[in-house]
């Protein structure tokens, strides 16, 4: 991210497992994408925590991106405006810092001027229960768990220094959780991604802040 944004090179690609293309994209005022998990391969990458890792991309601008994506996703549609509706996620916009809203207004105000656009809840694609708080918390579960399935044994043999949050998180979830709790998690996530797919099959775009605090 600050190689693209110095301007020493046009794009450069990485990993986002929890954020990591997208939240340097939008620090350094970038370009990024995370794609689907499994639309670019990762063969040869590093395995971190498998249901979330992916490969992205981040560029200077949005024509050098779509460049980009074209060639690695393998795509030769030249539709720009292949979705009816833009749907603004309120459960983000109402979690995220002032600053960042203020920032947001100009763009948001494009968007609301070129497509129709409506404003959504979690709860209303998805089902009743979910919110950001649930899903920071299915998703610090879950990654956490899978990163020490990785790399717990060599974190036992090596005991290398952990800040104290990912030190409380290996031991109080993901070290104790059993087989059944991590499966049932799984599903979770495989069944709210399928809410999610549903939703935007009748050619809707989510739109929310990529990240929500300065």
């Amino acid at each position: 991210a600050s190689a693209v944004a110095s301007g020493i090179i046009d794009f450069s690609i990485g990993t986002d497992t929890g954020g990591s293309i997208r939240v340097p994209a939008s620090n350094c005022g970038v370009w990024g994408y995370r794609p689907s998990h499994g639309s670019i391969s990762v063969s040869g990458v590093l395995t971190l925590a498998p249901s979330f890792d992916t490969v992205g991309i981040l560029a200077q601008t949005g024509e050098i991106l779509e460049k980009v994506m074209r060639v690695l996703l393998a795509e030769d549609n030249d539709d720009s405006d292949i979705f009816s509706s833009v749907c603004f996620v309120d459960d983000v916009f109402q979690v995220a810092d002032k600053e960042i809203l203020d920032e947001l207004t100009q763009s948001l105000n494009k968007i609301s001027d070129r497509y129709k656009v409506q404003t959504v809840k979690l709860a209303e694609i998805t089902y009743p229960h979910v919110n950001c708080n649930w899903l920071f918390e299915q998703l610090g579960f879950l990654e956490c768990t899978e990163i020490w399935n990785t790399f717990g044994s060599w974190i036992k043999n090596e005991a290398p220094k952990l800040s104290s949050g990912i030190e409380y998180n290996f031991q109080n979830y993901a070290e104790s959780a059993d087989r059944k709790v991590i499966q049932n998690s799984l599903y979770t996530k495989k069944a709210f991604q399928n809410q999610i797919n549903n939703y935007l099959s009748n050619e809707r775009i989510l739109c929310f802040p990529t990240t929500v605090d300065l």
